[in-house]
């Protein structure tokens, strides 16, 4: 792995992904087979390539988002297996079994669970998402937006990502007829213009310190509210905090997995604050 400070903003390499550069090239090369064969991609969730990357939620941890929802917004727990699994109709993902506290079955992959977990946090925090112009940094392959889509008509739904990543949202959603969601890569940030929503999973605090504070002038700091889970030391937590507390109604809402990683969010509604 590239040391921190020799890691730079590279615009022909990874722009900045402080990732080891063999799994980062396997994972490459396994969405670009993926959006040029389609035999690859009727299976890339199940990949060796690909997991390291997305795809890795275990039950454990999709038993603790299941039970956030539950606690947040019961009622997209029990749509779970009728509204969102489409986002488990490609691909080939590991599906798993759970029950519900009213005794019903639940089939799901462990990743649709976190991504409704995900929009649970942004219903409870921001209220009706219908309508906002949202830009996702690392969207992977379209999952929480094709999540999203089934609960709310967004106006338009931006994917900053790397080629071959974006390009395999970009099949994936349009295969599920997912409408209004481009993908874009980090050297196009200027054609975005504001946000309503900004939202990142860990893609963006994976980033080295240059790469962040590009994002963060040119999608965060013009987006009305973000969502933004962090994960790395705590000096990356720090250098990102000490540049975005000064958002209005800057909090960390609560904290993601084992290791505890914070959610830093901004500009929740008022009903929130209640």
């Amino acid at each position: 792995m590239a040391n921190e400070k020799t890691r730079r903003f590279l615009k022909e390499e990874f722009y900045g992904w402080r990732c080891n550069e063999t799994v980062l090239g396997r994972y490459l090369n396994c969405c670009r087979d993926s959006v040029m064969d389609n035999e690859h991609f009727k299976k890339f969730k199940k990949n060796a390539s690909y997991t390291p990357i997305l795809e890795h939620v275990t039950k454990d941890q999709s038993n603790e988002y299941l039970q956030n929802i539950l606690d947040q917004t019961p009622e997209l727990a029990y749509e779970i297996e009728d509204k969102f699994s489409i986002n488990d109709s490609i691909g080939g993902p590991t599906i798993m079994k759970y029950t519900l506290p009213n005794g019903q079955s639940l089939e799901s992959s462990p990743t649709t669970i976190r991504y409704v977990k995900v929009l649970s946090d942004l219903m409870k925090l921001f209220g009706d998402l219908g309508g906002l112009k949202i830009v996702e940094i690392g969207g992977g392959y379209g999952g929480l937006a094709t999540v999203i889509k089934q609960q709310f008509s967004f106006d338009h739904y931006y994917d900053v990502d790397l080629k071959w990543p974006g390009n395999l949202a970009k099949k994936y959603t349009s295969t599920l007829d997912i409408k209004n969601f481009t993908s874009i890569t980090p050297g196009n940030l200027d054609k975005i213009g504001d946000v309503d929503l900004v939202i990142s999973n860990y893609a963006f605090s994976e980033c080295n310190l240059e790469t962040r504070e590009e994002y963060i002038d040119k999608i965060l700091s013009k987006a009305k509210m973000g969502y933004i889970t962090h994960n790395g030391d705590q000096q990356r937590r720090d250098e990102t905090k000490s540049i975005i507390e000064n958002y209005n109604g800057f909090e960390i809402y609560g904290y993601d997995g084992a290791k505890k990683h914070p959610i830093f969010i901004w500009n929740k509604t008022e009903e929130a604050k209640k």
